[in-house]
């Protein structure tokens, strides 16, 4: 559970107190008026019909790509991630329609439409681990970002966290149990020794044999068990 705490000059410390938004549109008007959230991204349109669904906004940013933004109030898990990729094939059919509102705009970025990227950004007050490591199959720009607001008396405190994906270590392939014979250890060692070591074994087998003790191989080794 994530605690905040806000330490005054002169020493007193007051916790926060985590002021949840009620309503999606009361979420989406906080996006819009804390401008510092989406510092690079011009708005162009709200709400807009894309066939089926309705992206939340749609803008454009100054690495000239299509923006497409949704914002939840609630925990966002993989449910997410066919909603968006709707999203992302409308940006790419619609390149046309997304330039008129370019054109509309007032001081738009510089977009050179030959070379159009799509992004797609998730806000929300809290987005489940499952996800970061999801959207890098969808192969666009995701960005994932928390907002959580706190109240500290009259004035608010408000926590952005932008998501990473996680690193991904490198698989291994499951082996079976090698075969230690000679061409294992001629591998690994030097040929001279291997012969002196595979002639001592085959004298140890004479040995046991002409004793009459039991025995068997282990892992390449003769091992034996004496018997009174």
């Amino acid at each position: 559970m994530q605690k905040l705490f806000w330490k005054t000059r002169r020493g007193n410390t007051i916790a926060a107190t985590e002021s949840s938004f009620k309503t999606e549109e009361e979420f989406e008007r906080f996006i819009l008026q804390t401008k510092e959230i989406l510092s690079d991204v011009l708005i162009l349109k709200r709400q807009v019909r894309a066939g089926r669904d309705i992206p939340d906004m749609v803008g454009v940013d100054q690495e000239n790509c299509a923006v497409i933004i949704e914002n939840k109030n609630v925990s966002v898990d993989e449910e997410i991630l066919p909603q968006i990729m709707r999203y992302a094939i409308w940006a790419e059919t619609h390149q046309d329609t997304i330039r008129v509102w370019w054109q509309e705009a007032e001081d738009p970025p510089d977009i050179d439409w030959e070379r159009l990227q799509i992004r797609l950004i998730v806000l929300a007050p809290s987005i489940k681990p499952t996800v970061p490591r999801l959207v890098k199959k969808l192969g666009y720009v995701v960005d994932l970002i928390e907002i959580k607001k706190f109240a500290v008396g009259s004035d608010e405190i408000i926590v952005v966290n932008q998501l990473e994906s996680p690193i991904e270590e490198g698989r291994v392939n499951a082996k079976g149990m090698p075969v230690y014979d000679r061409e294992f250890y001629k591998d690994r060692r030097k040929p001279t020794s291997v012969g002196a070591f595979f002639d001592l074994e085959g004298e140890l087998e004479r040995i046991v044999k002409h004793e009459g003790w039991t025995s068997r191989r282990r892992s390449g080794w003769l091992s034996h068990e004496c018997h009174q």
